[in-house]
Parts: C-alpha cells; sequence; structure tokens
C-alpha cells in the first residue's frame, strides 16, 4: 500500500512520524517569559496615606498597580495563605477597551509571528501565564481560583491551568449567561461566558456524602446540622449545670477533634490523604489518638476539675485556631 503524504499546511513538521513525542504545551516566547518569571521583583509597594481610610488599623486594603510585579512583591508574605483568588483576565478579543485587550501580534513582531496560532495566542499566554503560576502559590492547601474567561481562550485557559495546577485540580466550568439582548450577528448570537474553577490541591477522596462518611462530613467545619447539633448541646450543658449546681453537681462537655479510631468508617484513621489534610489544621502537627481523650476523660472523672462547671472542653489538638 501507498503511504499517505500528509503535508501540514503551516509546513511546521510537527506531523512528521518522526517528531519528537511529548505532550506539552508550547508557544513563541514560553522560554523567556519563563526565565522572567523567576526575576525578583523591580517594583516596591508604598503606602498611599491620603487615599487611605484608618489604614492603621484596617486589615485589608486596595493595591493599584500591574498585577504581575505585586503578586511577586505579595508571594513572600502571603504564600500558601490565601483560601480564595478571582481574576477577571483580558479575554483577547482583539478590541481595546479600559484595559488593553488585544494581546495579538503583528505579523513579523516577535518569534514566531509568522503563525497564525501563534501569533493570536502566544502573546496572551505570555501574559497570563506567570500571573496564574504566582496565584498558584499564593493559595492554601484547601484553596481555589476562579477565572473569568469567554470562547476566544477557554480552550487555551484550561490548557494553561492544566499545566500549572495539575488536570487532577480541575473543579467546573460554569457557563453564565453574559448578556440578554440579541445581537445582528449573521450565523449565532453567543450569550455566554464561563468561569473556570481550579483547586490548588482537590481533594480526591471523599467527595460525595454517604453513609459510610456521613460522620466524619458531619465533624468538618461548614456542616449546619453539626453545628446546630454541637451548640444545642452546649446550650444543654450550660442549662444543666444551673440546675444541678444547688446539689453541687458539675456538668461539662468534651469536645474531642479528629481521632484515628473506626468511627466514620475508619477514615481519619485508614485514610492517609484525610488524615494528612486534618492534621494541617491543628496546631499540634497531627491528629488525635485515643490516648490523648483517655487522658483527658480520666482527669475530668478523677474530680481535678471539680470547682469547674458549665463548660466546653475542647480536646483536639488545637484545630482551626
Amino acid at each position: 500500500m501507498e503511504t499517505l503524504a500528509l503535508r501540514d499546511p503551516e509546513e511546521t513538521g510537527r506531523w512528521d512520524a518522526g517528531a519528537v513525542e511529548a505532550y506539552q504545551l508550547s508557544w513563541p516566547g514560553k522560554a523567556a517569559m519563563l526565565a522572567a518569571l523567576r526575576s525578583p521583583a523591580a517594583a516596591v509597594l508604598k503606602p498611599c496615606p491620603e487615599a487611605s481610610l484608618e489604614a492603621a488599623r484596617m486589615p485589608h486594603g486596595v493595591i493599584e498597580g500591574d498585577n504581575l510585579p505585586v503578586l511577586k512583591r505579595l508571594r513572600k508574605r502571603y504564600l500558601k495563605r490565601v483560601k480564595m483568588i478571582y481574576i477577571d483576565p483580558p479575554y483577547n478579543t482583539g478590541g481595546d477597551f479600559l484595559y488593553e485587550d488585544n494581546f495579538r501580534a503583528r505579523r513579523g513582531d516577535g518569534p514566531g509571528a509568522a503563525d497564525d496560532e501563534g501569533r493570536r495566542h502566544g502573546p496572551w499566554l505570555n501574559m497570563i501565564y506567570p500571573r496564574l503560576v504566582l496565584a498558584r502559590e499564593l493559595l492554601r492547601d484547601d484553596g481555589v481560583l476562579f477565572v473569568s474567561i469567554d470562547d476566544h481562550e477557554v480552550h487555551t485557559l484550561r490548557l494553561v491551568l492544566d499545566e500549572i495546577f495539575g488536570a487532577a485540580n480541575f473543579v467546573a466550568m460554569f457557563a453564565w449567561q453574559s448578556r440578554t439582548s440579541r445581537q445582528n450577528d449573521t450565523d449565532l448570537c453567543v450569550q455566554h461566558e464561563y468561569v473556570v474553577a481550579y483547586a490548588r490541591r482537590r481533594r480526591q477522596a471523599q467527595r460525595r456524602l454517604t453513609a459510610a462518611n456521613e460522620a466524619l462530613w458531619r465533624s468538618l467545619p461548614g456542616f449546619a446540622a453539626y453545628a446546630t447539633m454541637k451548640g444545642g448541646i452546649e446550650v444543654l450543658t450550660t442549662y444543666l449545670a444551673k440546675e444541678l449546681a444547688e446539689r453541687q453537681i458539675t456538668v461539662n462537655v468534651l469536645a474531642p477533634g479528629a481521632i484515628e479510631t473506626d468511627f466514620g468508617g475508619g477514615m481519619v484513621r485508614d485514610n492517609a490523604e484525610m488524615n494528612a489534610h486534618i492534621a494541617s489544621t491543628i496546631a499540634l502537627g497531627r491528629v488525635g489518638q485515643p490516648e490523648d481523650i483517655g487522658g483527658a476523660v480520666s482527669s475530668y472523672l478523677a474530680g481535678d476539675f471539680g470547682w469547674m462547671t458549665a463548660q466546653r472542653l475542647e480536646v483536639s489538638g488545637g484545630q482551626l485556631i
């Protein structure tokens, strides 16, 4: 049989059978961009008292400036401390608004500019890539990034985020209706944009609430049913302590944290990923052992806390403090 003589219309050689095989995202200027990313920040953040309101006691602030050097400056202070980041970058539509929205190179400008795809997407990639890398650096292990985008670069953005965050940390791509009026287009009227979400380290286990892990989920912060139950027990403790005080009976409640037992199907004990995640939220750096709780219970029953009543004894190693 005659071999098909396929000809790459752009004559780049990427269809050749002898080409180097690798799963990667490449574009003109990527090497230079990565080199610039590693360079230290040249800018300096300066306070602006005349534009501030009670800045000395406010925990938050507004920073005005190019976000790349600002992110470099913030990296040292906020490394792995940020819970959520939302960005609304230029969509590379080819137009100009209040900010630059046209990152398309002209023919003959820079390396690979004669390649239409590289000319269209390369400059935008060189702009967005270092900012996404630094954003990931700021996120906590349980942090999440949201990025607004439209059809012009959504496919490119997904590839970039897969490379930076890892495809396993993709969370979702939300489509939302960005306009309700009609456009007088001759083919299709596009009325939606996207918000793409990636986690710094997405939990791969126990992402669905089931009967087997219900007890564990109820122990996590933010679970309303658990919080209601916990609050109810503490109120009951206070009322019982008052009611029984005349009989010299003390009432306290002991609240253990996550413990390596068979409780909840042994998930804290047997699931290394879950164990490590919970340990990262505990001041003493590990989840509890049965003897940690046993010691607290025996001390209480021995009468060493006889003058204490209506209190909640937190035995969790300092979880979420």
